[in-house]
């Protein structure tokens, strides 16, 4: 149980740093746009200038979950010593 516990944090941890870095990607896409219509100093259609904080709030929120999954599945022991087991010394 513990092996499977460990194979699916880390895979769920990795899943979810590719989709941090695309929500990030996505981030750095909305603040350049922002930032491009602030220097024109227009009024853009709703569309092209969406305030990019949730967007923001969300990567960071999927970073902090991401990093910690992926450090439980890295930390998780592969292997539990079996009772008894005479071949491993007791920790």
């Amino acid at each position: 149980m513990p092996r499977v516990l460990k194979g699916v944090f880390i895979g769920l941890g990795i899943v979810l740093i590719a989709a941090t870095a695309l929500f990030m990607t996505w981030d750095v896409i909305q603040i350049n746009t922002l930032a491009a219509v602030a220097n024109a100093n227009k009024s853009p259609d709703a569309r092209t200038a969406e305030n990019p904080r949730l967007w923001v709030i969300l990567a960071a929120v999927a970073a902090l979950v991401s990093g910690l999954i992926l450090g439980l599945g890295l930390g998780w022991p592969g292997r539990g010593r079996a009772q008894g087991d005479p071949a491993q010394p007791p920790a």
